[in-house]
C-alpha cells in the first residue's frame, strides 16, 4: 500500500494511512457525498422554478452588507518590478508608497520579488485610512519579524490574516511577542493626550518598522491582540454564518458556484461554514479562539462575497501543491501562502527593509510625507471613491513622485476596479454586448460539453449572462471612461502623462490572454470562470512630464 492515500472521488484529501482514512471517514463522507460534487448540480432557483434574486432585483453586482475590506479584491502584484525598470543590477535605494494598502498582499509580493542581487534599502510607506486595517497589518508584520520559530510564525500569519478562528499557540504569540512592545510604549506615553500622534520605531536585525498612531489607537491596537470574553466561538460562528451563509444571499453564492469545478464548490462551501484556512483534510481541532482582529464584537465585518483567494492569482494558486489533491482549492492557497510568507521572512533577514506605517486620509499624505519622494506610488482604486476623482488623486500624489532626472522609471499606478462596470450599466454598447453574448454562448456550450448539464439546461442562460463579463471587449468601455473622465485634461492640469507602455503591471492583468480559437483557450476560460476576477480590472501607469 502506498504511504499516502487519497479520496479518489474528490481528490481533496490525503491520508497518511488507511487507518487514518478510516478514522476520518464520518467527516469525509459529508463532503464526498455532497450534491455540490455532482456535475449535474443545479442551484435552488432552478429546483424551485423561480427567478433568481440577482435577476429579480436587478442587483446583479450586489455583494452583501459588510463594512470592511480586510482582504484584497484583486491579485497582489510586485509594485517595483525591478527587471522591467531600473534593472536587476540597480544599486540605488528604492522607495515605495502604498497610499491605500488594504491588506499586505502587494507589500509581501514586492519584497519577495526583489532579485537576490539587490543590496540597497527598500523603503516602503504603507498607509490606510481605516485604523483596523492598519492595526491588522502592524500585528501581522510584528509576528513575521519578531517570532523566532519559523513554523509558528508563518502559520500564525496565515491564520491571523485569513482564519475566523485561531489556536491557543497563535494567541500566545501575540501575548509573548507583540503585547509587551505595545504595553511598554503605552507606559511611556501615558501623559500624552488621547489624540496626540505618537511614532514608534522598532529595529529587528536589518529591518526597521515605524508606526505612527494616536495614543488612543495604540490602546486599541493592544485590545486587538485579545478576543473579548463575551465573544466565544459559538457567538462568532453564528455571527459569521449569518453573513457568509445568509439565506437571502443563496442565489448569489450559487451563481458563483455554478461556474466552478464541482470540487471547488465544496471547498468554498466548507470555508464559508468553518472559516479556517487549511488544507481540506487537515484537522480543525484547536481552532477555538475567535480571531480578535475580526471579532471585537459579535459581528462579521466583511461581505459574503469576500474570499481569501481573490487576493491572489488563481493560476499561481492552482499550480501550488501536490497533484494528488489537485482539487483542494483552499489547501493550494494555504501552500501558496506558506511559501510566500516563508520567502518574506527569509528576505527580511537578508535585505535592508524599512516599513513606515500611517493611518491617515489620502488627501493628508502630501502633508504627512512632505519631505519624502517615491520611485513607485500605488494609489489603489482611491480615484473611484466618493470624494476623490482621478484628477484629485493624481494631483495629490504626483508631488510625491520623483522627477525624471532623479528616476526616469518613477511611476504612479491607479487602479480602476469599477470603471468598466459603471460604463456597462450607464452606457451599454449594443454591438459590444451582442458580440459578447455570442462568444459567451460558445464558451459556455464548450464548457458544458461532456458535463451532465446540457447547453439547453435552465442554468445555461444564467451561465451565459455571467460569462459575458469575462469575454466582452472591455477596451471600448474603458476608452469611453477615459473620455468621460477627461483624462487628457487630467494630464494637462497635473503635468503627468499616462504611460503608453506599462512596465510595472499589465493594463488588464486578469483578462483572458488567448483568443477563443487558440489552443488552451477553453481551459483558460474555465479556470477564470470559476473565480471572481472577470478581466475588467484595469490599471493605469502615470509618469511625470519631462
Amino acid at each position: 500500500m502506498a504511504k499516502n492515500s487519497y479520496a479518489p472521488s474528490t481528490m481533496l484529501n490525503t491520508y497518511c494511512s488507511r487507518a487514518c482514512q478510516y478514522a476520518h471517514k464520518a467527516e469525509h463522507d459529508q463532503y464526498c457525498r455532497s450534491p455540490l460534487l455532482n456535475s449535474a448540480w443545479e442551484p435552488q432557483w432552478v429546483l424551485q422554478d423561480r427567478i433568481p434574486e440577482f435577476l429579480a432585483s436587478g442587483a446583479y453586482q450586489a455583494t452583501g452588507d459588510g463594512l470592511k475590506h480586510f482582504w484584497s479584491k484583486a491579485p497582489a502584484y510586485d509594485i517595483v518590478k525591478l527587471a522591467n525598470n531600473e534593472g536587476v543590477a540597480c544599486d540605488d535605494q528604492l522607495s515605495v508608497l502604498v497610499a491605500i494598502s488594504g491588506d499586505l498582499g502587494k507589500v509581501v509580493r514586492t519584497v519577495t520579488s526583489l532579485p537576490s542581487s539587490y543590496e540597497e534599502d527598500l523603503w516602503t510607506t504603507i498607509n490606510d485610512p481605516d485604523f483596523e486595517i492598519v492595526a491588522r497589518n502592524v500585528l501581522i508584520l510584528l509576528i513575521a519579524l519578531r517570532v523566532p520559530n519559523h513554523e509558528a510564525a508563518v502559520t500564525c500569519m496565515i491564520h491571523l490574516w485569513y482564519s475566523a478562528y485561531i489556536r491557543k499557540q497563535d494567541a500566545d504569540l501575540l501575548r509573548q511577542y507583540v503585547q509587551p512592545l505595545i504595553r511598554d510604549l503605552l507606559h511611556k506615553i501615558s501623559p500624552h493626550a488621547p489624540h496626540q500622534n505618537v511614532k514608534k520605531t522598532w529595529i529587528f536585525g536589518s529591518v526597521q518598522l515605524s508606526v505612527g498612531l494616536t495614543k488612543d489607537n495604540w490602546q486599541q491596537l493592544l485590545q486587538l491582540c485579545e478576543t473579548p470574553q463575551e465573544v466565544d466561538k459559538e457567538t462568532a460562528r453564528v455571527a459569521r454564518q449569518s453573513v457568509t451563509l445568509a439565506p437571502h444571499r443563496v442565489d448569489y453564492r450559487e451563481l458563483r458556484m455554478l461556474s466552478q469545478d464541482p470540487a471547488h464548490r465544496v471547498c468554498e462551501e466548507r470555508f464559508r461554514k468553518d472559516g479556517i484556512l487549511l488544507p481540506f483534510g487537515h484537522p480543525r481541532a484547536g481552532f477555538d479562539i475567535p480571531n480578535p482582529t475580526f471579532f471585537q464584537c459579535s459581528f462579521w465585518p466583511m461581505t459574503d462575497s469576500t474570499l481569501p483567494i481573490d487576493g491572489y492569482s488563481r493560476e499561481e494558486v492552482l499550480a501550488a501543491g501536490s497533484s494528488a489533491v489537485k482539487n483542494d482549492l483552499f489547501g493550494k492557497l494555504y501552500i501558496h501562502l506558506y511559501g510566500l510568507f516563508t520567502k518574506f521572512r527569509q528576505r527580511a533577514k537578508a535585505f535592508r527593509l524599512t516599513f513606515q506605517m500611517f493611518n491617515v486620509a489620502v488627501d493628508d499624505l502630501p502633508v504627512v510625507l512632505a519631505e519624502q519622494h517615491y520611485d513607485r506610488i500605488d494609489a489603489s482604486n482611491v480615484s473611484e471613491s466618493s470624494y476623490l476623482s482621478v484628477k484629485d488623486t493624481v494631483s495629490l500624489l504626483a508631488p510625491l513622485l520623483w522627477l525624471p532626472p532623479v528616476n526616469k522609471h518613477a511611476t504612479l499606478i491607479t487602479f480602476h476596479l469599477d470603471a468598466v462596470i459603471d460604463r456597462i450599466r450607464d452606457y451599454p454598447d449594443v454591438e459590444v454586448e451582442k458580440a459578447a453574448r455570442s462568444l459567451a454562448m460558445l464558451m459556455v456550450k464548450l464548457k458544458l460539453t461532456g458535463s451532465s448539464l446540457q447547453a439547453t439546461c435552465p442554468s445555461a442562460s444564467v451561465l451565459v449572462i455571467r460569462a459575458q463579463d469575462y469575454v466582452r471587449d472591455v477596451d471600448k468601455y474603458f476608452d469611453a471612461h477615459k473620455v468621460i473622465e477627461d483624462f487628457r485634461k487630467v494630464e494637462r492640469l497635473t503635468s503627468m502623462r499616462i504611460k503608453q507602455q506599462h512596465t510595472v503591471i499589465e493594463e488588464w492583468p486578469t483578462r483572458l490572454k488567448l483568443k477563443y480559437w487558440q489552443p488552451g483557450a477553453q481551459q483558460e476560460f474555465d479556470q477564470a470562470f470559476g473565480g471572481a476576477h472577470k478581466g475588467m480590472e484595469r490599471y493605469l501607469e502615470w509618469k511625470k512630464a519631462q
